[in-house]
């Protein structure tokens, strides 16, 4: 555990004295330096408390006597050093005043620089008032300073607040500079000094004889007076009367940017304050002026439009700036910015002839030669198309098609034809502004080739952007975050997009693999031919080309290739989820696939295109399912005529998914020849991800005798036993049509290749069941690869707790196998015969003698049947919220693999559903049997949970694969269940139980067809986020010899949690953790090793599982009752939730639940009464659970990193 500040400040505070008493030149400069640092960390840390002192074995207010001690040092030092070392101590305490007083919650700061946590600061203000009144203008600053440092000491120190006004009439001008540095800081804390403050402000800001710098700093207090809403009026009304009176340059924009801070903080003073920069920029003819006002409307605008009605003499005064050629370019863009932050606010409510001509500005600003302009009109033009999407039906329709913004362009930027000009005009505007985004991406493509190969800048080299790399990066992906954002809003524009993105594609590899051939081409000429730039032809150079520039403008082009495919991308998944996947997305996807496939010097980008196709192809297969799209393309394909419309549809899908299999078989094979082990690699995890099973088992059983450490071997020997596991499922589906071509590829197959075949033959002219038994034999052997893949991963388990998410989601599919493989056992053991039996007994033609007989019999087979499923139900039940757990437990995990396991939870809830009611029924009139009130109960209760369970699960999920099963499933039970409460006779209740059977077998052979993809998550090998647990007996009598307590006392233990490995980039932080600690008898000392803990949920199983799964849901109930305000106490959590057979009461002795409040290190402290009074002497261990809430308010459990507490009762 890392200690905290308090428990190293003894070790600090001999350092500083040390450091402070060195004759080494510069040793205490050095020891008073570090101090800053040091106490900028102690300040970020809550205060000490008996719990965390506990911990870390601190006595009582020591933390409060070393911050005491070290600030009475630096204060001493202070006071007798020379001006240098005063120096230092200023920049140290500066420090810590950074952190907090220019932060909006100043007021709130509870900092080592605080009267709590220094109890002597009343000496620590004296010692640095001396040097105040003496008789160094330097010295006498710099304690000026340290006092606005020390403004939360200060603050009702009267003496203090006399020094600081005092020291504003020196005639020294340092002197006057820290006075007023140190007003600005005591105005944040203490209101009745800000009223003095002012005051005193404007005296000396009308005063003739103040310099123009003293008026400025003058002027700035005025944004200190947010204190309430008279001074803030105040300060504003004095800063109009300072710039009427006084209207140089400088005082009008010191005062204008004073006062737009004060705006900022104080919403009463925002809608003059508007006004009045509106005023200044529209009538003031100064620069520097409209400048200042430009940019504190650029600060206040995002604020201004949720916080005041829509001024239209801001958006007048914005239109006539970028009307005025003359003025700067600096200017064009601060108006363009305003104009895109309050773009939502004025697009509802401006007249549509001024949208016109804002339109239409911003277009000719888009073809301006500084980028900064182009970019910031860019950003507009995205922003106006977004916004009038949204509306879908705003004033944007209002726009006569005959005044587009087209038809006000300068000649010069229209050199097209008329039709092609008429063209545009009839473009919608997210169109336009998509091309106008990729002509400016066009530009800085061109910009590393013509460096690279030599070639001379042409005429349009003025819309180059910059020489430099990392400038020109930084271009390209503000261009990049401009297309995602049309591609999020702008529905209309994605195949555009991917028009775009597959013509700019072809052009820059075309080009680039010319390059590397031949060595020098015209580059230039060709990109911007290609791209619809007209240029003039560049000239021939004939100098030799630098290899290390070529290098890296090759990086830099490969960086943008990759973001295109980033791009298309995201417009795959736009298009996916609304159901916009159709064949046009999918075949241009394949051709710019293909086109790649020919060239060998952008095998690259072959990572993303394939994963990028088999999704287009994954979403586009079963898209098909719509309307008569379907038989069309069927027809097209195999030729079949109108009067035979019930081909079977697998055929296509399969022949459909076959060809995208060989392709990516075909590019895998490309790199293995070539020896690129990690594009085949990355190649293989997109197929594993996308459901094409024979090429992700090709790839990784090549790939794992090309690796040379241990480690590696098992993960790749686990990844192709599992993905080979999956092909077991995913080939049976595949008929002839494209299994001929698979298995030719697959050298490894040929002896399948024969029995596939005949397995086709024999489906297409079996039952239901035969299919199904078929299926069933294909998952026991799918359930030895993956116990064989379980176990190869298990080899490759080291103490950082790697493969964790990997091995419980190996062991989770290896139970959907093996129920679901018991399930079809029943189904062919039974169902069938029931079949068979019934056929035997209608051909009978005294059907009514023998029916009776027959009926009981097979009822007391059915019935005998319910039990057993209703036990594979509950499996099934469980595997979802183990799968739940799953999904939950890792923090940092994408949000596709978390969909993609919350669809095989969903999938799993349904069939414990349908596995149930296929066989439950209500009890039929015609029974004189009384039922077990309890049994009945119980069912109820179980029926009621199933039935809730997968209600909750349909309303998060959004697959239509899935949605389609779950349709289908739940409208023929409930089919069913209306049959059931209409029969009369048993031999109506067996043929509903033979129809839920069958349905049953129908659901189970659709769940087959659903695709079976991978997590992305699943290839992410790093170590996971997690939690330590560490505990310290509050009772520091029973603290030498471990965690130890008295029988029938309680157990008092202070805690400390830790978050662990938290990436610096995750965009999730944890801000509340809860935790479940549970007393459990220890077998020896040892028995909570971090090796046995780390793999409880591969070993735990039955009640132990259940008791698990339980204390989570407890644990997630009591976190949202916590953040909604509802009181532990007055909730019961047994009397609305259904448990299992199995279930143990949680409310046992030697339970205790803990919530921690995390600060930014991750870390938290709280406190718990552990009762086990009741509990015999012995040796205990603790399990531990805990979960969190993030910043985004989503609930996450936390996996343990660390054995929980062990403790001992002694007698």
């Amino acid at each position: 555990m890392e200690e905290i500040a308090a428990a190293q400040a003894m070790q600090w505070n001999v350092e500083l004295e040390r450091g402070l008493r060195s004759n080494k030149p510069g040793a205490h400069v050095e020891a008073t330096m570090k101090m800053g640092p040091r106490l900028r960390k102690w300040s970020e840390e809550p205060v000490v408390t008996a719990l965390t002192a506990s911990l870390f074995k601190l006595d009582a207010g020591q933390d409060r006597a070393f911050a005491n001690s070290i600030l009475l040092r630096l204060a001493d030092a202070f006071r007798t050093g020379n001006n240098f070392t005063r120096l230092c101590i200023e920049k140290a305490l500066i420090l810590e005043f950074k952190s907090h007083c220019y932060s909006e919650t100043g007021d709130t700061y509870k900092g080592i620089l605080t009267k709590e946590r220094m109890p002597n600061h009343l000496e620590m203000l004296r010692r640095i008032k001396e040097v105040v009144n003496s008789g160094d203008v330097v010295a006498r600053a710099l304690a000026l300073r340290v006092l606005g440092c020390l403004a939360d000491l200060a603050k009702d120190r009267a003496e203090i607040h006399r020094l600081i006004i005092d020291a504003m009439d020196s005639p020294y001008l340092l002197e006057v500079n820290a006075a007023l540095f140190a007003a600005g800081c005591l105005c944040k804390f203490s209101k009745d000094f800000s009223s003095i403050v002012l005051e005193k402000a404007i005296r000396v800001a009308n005063a003739m004889k103040t310099v123009p710098e003293i008026k400025a700093g003058a002027v700035h207090l005025f944004a200190k007076m947010g204190h309430s809403p008279t001074l803030a009026r105040a300060a504003q009304k004095a800063g109009k009367d300072l710039m009427l009176k006084l209207p140089t340059d400088e005082i009008v924009t010191s005062t204008l940017l004073s006062l737009s801070k004060l705006a900022f903080v104080s919403v009463v003073t925002l809608p003059d304050q508007v006004d009045l920069l509106s005023s200044y920029l529209s009538s003031d003819p100064r620069y520097i002026v409209r400048a200042m006002s430009l940019k504190c409307l650029n600060k206040l605008s995002a604020k201004a439009s949720r916080c005041m009605p829509f001024q239209g003499k801001l958006f007048t005064a914005l239109l006539t700036i970028l009307k005025d050629i003359s003025l700067p370019t600096s200017l064009h863009c601060h108006a363009l910015r305003i104009l895109s932050k309050i773009c939502s606010h004025y697009v509802i409510c401006v007249d549509a002839c001024q949208l016109l001509e804002l339109v239409s500005l911003t277009e000719i600003s888009c073809l301006h030669p500084d980028w900064s302009k182009r970019h910031a009109a860019l950003s507009l033009l995205v922003d106006l198309s977004c916004n009038i999407e949204r509306l879908r039906k705003g004033v944007w329709n209002e726009i006569p098609r005959h005044q587009s913004a087209a038809d006000v362009l300068p000649e010069d930027s229209c050199r097209n034809t008329n039709a092609a000009r008429k063209e545009y005009c009839q473009m919608d505007l997210p169109v336009r502004a998509t091309f106008l985004i990729f002509d400016q991406l066009a530009l800085a493509f061109k910009c590393p080739i013509e460096r690279a190969f030599g070639v001379e800048g042409t005429k349009h080299s003025s819309l180059v952007f910059s020489t430099r790399l990392d400038t020109l990066t930084e271009v390209t992906y503000s261009l990049f975050s401009l297309i995602l954002n049309l591609i999020e809003d702008c529905c209309t524009v994605r195949l555009t997009v991917i028009d775009s993105i597959k013509g700019m594609l072809e052009v820059v590899l075309k080009r680039e693999s010319l390059h590397v051939s031949k060595g020098r081409q015209n580059t230039v000429e060709d990109l911007q031919l290609g791209m619809g730039i007209d240029t003039e032809m560049p000239p021939r150079v004939e100098s030799r080309l630098d290899l290390c520039e070529l290098n890296k403008q090759g990086c830099y082009v490969s960086r943008l290739m990759v973001s295109l495919c980033h791009c298309l991308w995201v417009c795959l998944d736009k298009l996916d989820v609304e159901g916009d996947l159709d064949s046009r997305v999918y075949n241009k996807v394949k051709q710019m696939t293909k086109y790649v496939v020919q060239l060998d010097s952008s095998s690259y980008l072959l990572y993303y295109l394939i994963p990028a196709l088999l999704k287009s192809c994954h979403a586009y297969r079963f898209g098909l399912l719509d309307g008569c799209k379907v038989i069309n393309d069927i027809n097209a394909t195999t030729h079949v005529t109108d009067t035979n419309m019930e081909i079977d549809f697998c055929l296509f899908q399969d022949h459909f998914w076959a060809q995208n299999e060989n392709l990516t078989l075909d590019v895998a094979n490309d790199m293995m020849k070539r020896r690129n082990l990690w594009g085949t690699y990355k190649i293989g995890i997109g197929a594993a991800c996308h459901g094409a099973w024979v090429a992700a088992s090709c790839v990784f059983k090549h790939l794992v005798n090309n690796v040379q450490s241990e480690a590696s071997y098992f993960w790749l020997k686990s990844v192709a036993l599992s993905a080979e596991a999956e092909n077991k499922l995913h080939v049976v589906l595949i008929k002839s049509h494209g299994l001929d071509s698979l298995t030719e590829c697959k050298g490894s197959y040929d002896n399948r290749k024969q029995d596939s075949n005949n397995t086709d033959n024999k489906l297409h002219n079996s039952g239901i069941f035969d299919i199904l038994a078929r299926y069933g034999e294909i998952m026991a052997e799918a359930l030895n690869l993956n116990y064989a893949a379980s176990n190869s991963l298990s080899a490759a388990v080291n103490l950082d707790r790697t493969f964790e998410f990997q091995r419980w989601f190996l062991n989770l599919r290896g139970k959907v196998i093996k129920n679901v493989a018991e399930l079809l056992g029943l189904l062919n053991r039974h169902s069938h015969m029931i079949e068979n039996r019934l056929d035997q007994e209608e051909s009978n033609p005294n059907i009514e003698g023998s029916l009776y007989h027959g009926w009981k019999w097979k009822m007391q087979i059915l019935e005998s049947l319910k039990a057993t499923f209703r036990n594979i139900c509950f499996e099934f039940r469980t595997l979802a919220k183990e799968f739940d757990l799953l999904n939950t437990s890792f923090m940092d995990i994408d949000s596709k693999s978390f969909l993609s396991i919350s669809g095989v939870a969903l999938c799993c809830s349904l069939l414990s559903f349908c596995t149930l009611f296929v066989v439950h029924f209500p009890k039929p009139a015609y029974g004189q049997h009384k039922p077990n009130t309890k049994s009945s109960d119980f069912e109820t209760q179980f029926c009621s949970a199933v039935i809730q369970d997968l209600s909750q699960r349909l309303r998060k999920m959004d697959e239509r694969a899935i949605l389609k099963l779950c349709t289908l499933a739940i409208s023929g039970v409930l089919n069913l269940q209306k049959q059931a409460k209409t029969m009369k006779h048993e031999v109506e209740q067996y043929r509903i139980w033979q129809s839920g059977l069958k349905l049953l077998g129908n659901v189970i052979l659709k769940w087959f067809h659903l695709p079976s993809l991978m997590p992305k998550y699943f290839f992410r090998t790093r170590v996971h986020i997690g939690v330590e647990l560490f505990a310290a007996n509050m009772d520091k009598k029973n603290q030498l010899n471990g965690i130890s307590i008295q029988q029938g006392f309680q157990l008092p233990l202070s805690l400390c949690i830790q978050v662990k490995n938290v990436l610096p980039t995750s965009s999730r932080k944890v801000r509340r953790i809860c935790c479940i600690l549970l007393a459990q008898p220890s077998v020896d000392s040892h028995g909570g090793t971090a090796e046995y803990y780390a793999g409880w949920r591969l070993g735990w199983s039955g009640e132990e599982m259940e008791k698990i799964l339980n204390l989570t849901e407890e644990l997630f109930v009591k976190m949202r009752l916590i953040q909604s305000g509802t009181k532990l106490a007055n909730f019961d959590l047994d009397k609305c939730k259904f448990r299992g057979p199995n279930f143990e009461n949680t409310h046992q002795t030697g339970k205790a639940f803990v919530t921690f409040e995390v600060d930014k290190r991750g870390r938290g402290f709280s406190m718990c009464l552990l009762d086990v009074s009741a509990l015999p002497c012995g040796l205990y261990k603790t399990l531990w659970l805990c979960a969190c809430l993030d910043n985004k308010g989503g609930f996450w459990n936390l996996p343990s990193l660390n054995a929980g507490p062990i403790f001992s009762i002694k007698p």
